[in-house]
């Protein structure tokens, strides 16, 4: 039996921020202080998200290259996390 194994890319674009904005607008969020910053090849997106009367504040981060998503950070008080990172993606696949 003679088997080939073939090495697959992913193409991995990411969520844009719009889908982003209108998930957390259905789970009852108010966005404020959206800021975009858009150049020829990247786009730099920030914005708050409030709940329940500003008593829960999230502050979202996306940067996207060539329309994906390089790296996604969300800060609350608890601190910051890391979502989606380009980086991290391609150490894990070429590993």
């Amino acid at each position: 039996m003679n088997t080939q194994v073939t090495k697959q890319k992913v193409n991995f674009i990411g969520i844009h921020y719009l889908d982003l904005i209108a998930k957390m607008i259905s789970q009852g969020g108010r966005i404020s202080n959206l800021i975009v910053d858009q150049t020829d090849e990247s786009i730099n997106v920030s914005f708050n998200v409030e709940f329940n009367e500003n008593m829960t504040i999230i502050k979202e981060k996306l940067v996207y290259e060539n329309n994906m998503l390089m790296l996604w950070k969300v800060t609350t008080t608890e601190g910051e996390r890391i979502i989606f990172s380009r980086e991290q993606l391609n150490l894990y696949l070429n590993s």
